[in-house]
């Protein structure tokens, strides 16, 4: 894990160019939701310094906390406007980049995938806070104390664009959903919210009991009709990153977004929700991700290539349960060439063991690949059984045929690890 960065010294005429060259029209808006990744990081530590919830403070003001920390300590504004165009990509992201037009309103200065706690993707020149002051965001929590008047008060349930990954409502197990408090909008006593639409979200609780149903019935209806390339349909894809928020998959998600502010200007696919998680026995370990897993997101036998598709046939062939299974890389990250150094190889392997510490049912772990094998020995120091194996991509398939057919019975072996 990087060192967190400590606060410098800001000269007065640093922060006042900087100030002079933000757009005096753009603003941030909290989502008074914690900021989930790494907290002792610079953009955490930096984005920390809104304390108003739901209110457009100025790009300048942000800059000028952040430098002023203590004194004249605190952090350089050039790097503060670069971490937090780095968060509108968070998953989620609840600093949310707007810019004031001529009408009042507040619009995203740029695409927000994952925004606020439902994950609902925000596109550029969207508005996000209109000219009467009503939140049109889901999951944004606003004060209790605070007295609103009505044009203030957030839009209705019914008048919030839905989460794209919502379909019409599912038979999803029978709970008690709470009402909405009349002193924040709602339009009748005990309105019942969609699920997606998580208002007066508490920030104690990562997910409503309700939401947590959903996304459970989500993914047991996917896991019921798994099939190879299911991710190149977009609503499935816009499923599975809301499923992130789930138990099993909320720590690999925090890991895979540390990575990501280890390495700027690289892209680290997440984990897939429809595999073990946390609970994963068996750790595939491949070499590095391809151009797909940067377009869908995930490390998935689901994505859209051949690859995938051979993982994902190969793995029913060698009849191991995907609850079990974990798929992650060598090297996690896609930086646009499929060559890897041998830096690169060892700073996978020290992400690997880190990795581990965060799946405490693994048993075994299966390098697919050649470069996977070299860390073969770092991972039996740590006890871990290690089994190795050809790699399913179409090269090696032409390649070498029969050790491309031999993978099934390779990876069956994995089942005597498991329990």
């Amino acid at each position: 894990m990087p060192a967190a960065r400590g606060l410098e010294f800001i000269a007065d005429g640093v922060l006042s160019e900087a100030i002079s060259r933000a757009p005096p029209d753009h603003f941030v808006i909290w989502t008074g939701h914690a900021y989930s990744s790494w907290q002792t990081s610079l953009r955490s530590r930096a984005l920390a310094r809104i304390t108003e919830v739901g209110e457009p403070v100025p790009l300048r003001e942000l800059l000028r906390r952040a430098a002023r920390i203590d004194g004249d300590l605190g952090f350089d504004p050039d790097t503060v406007r670069s971490g937090l165009r780095l968060h509108q990509g968070a998953k989620p992201a609840v600093y949310l980049l707007v810019e004031r037009n001529d009408a009042g309103d507040y619009t995203a200065v740029t695409d927000i995938p994952y925004a606020g706690p439902a994950f609902r993707r925000i596109t550029r020149g969207a508005v996000v806070l209109d000219g009467a002051g009503r939140l049109i965001v889901e999951g944004v929590r606003l004060p209790t104390s605070a007295k609103l008047t009505a044009a203030q008060r957030p839009l209705a349930y019914h008048d919030v664009q839905r989460h794209p990954s919502v379909r019409p409502e599912p038979p999803a197990p029978q709970q008690e959903m709470g009402s909405v408090p009349r002193s924040v909008g709602a339009s009748a006593p005990n309105r019942t919210p969609p699920a997606a639409a998580t208002a007066l979200f508490d920030i104690h609780k990562p997910r409503l009991v309700e939401d947590a149903a959903r996304l459970s019935f989500w993914r047991n209806e996917d896991l019921a009709s798994d099939r190879p390339r299911a991710l190149r349909d977009g609503d499935a894809r816009m499923r599975r990153r809301a499923m992130l928020a789930l138990p099993h998959m909320q720590p690999l998600a925090t890991f895979a977004e540390r990575l990501r502010l280890a390495r700027p200007g690289t892209e680290v696919p997440d984990f897939d929700p429809l595999d073990g998680g946390v609970n994963a026995q068996a750790l595939f370990l491949f070499e590095k991700p391809g151009p797909m897993a940067g377009s869908s997101g995930f490390i998935s036998r689901n994505n859209d290539d051949r690859t995938a598709e051979a993982t994902f046939q190969f793995m029913r062939a060698a009849d191991l349960p995907r609850e079990a299974t974990c798929l992650w890389n060598a090297v996690p990250w896609w930086n646009g060439t499929r060559e890897v150094s041998a830096a690169e190889l060892q700073e996978g392997a020290d992400s690997a063991l880190e990795l581990m510490q965060l799946l405490p049912h693994l048993r075994v772990a299966i390098l697919v690949g050649l470069r996977a094998g070299k860390i073969a020995r770092e991972l039996r120091q740590r006890g871990l059984a290690v089994l190795v194996s050809y790699h399913p991509s179409p090269i090696n398939r032409a390649a070498a045929p029969a050790k491309w057919n031999a993978i099934p019975a390779d990876w069956a072996r994995a089942k005597a690890h498991l329990r």
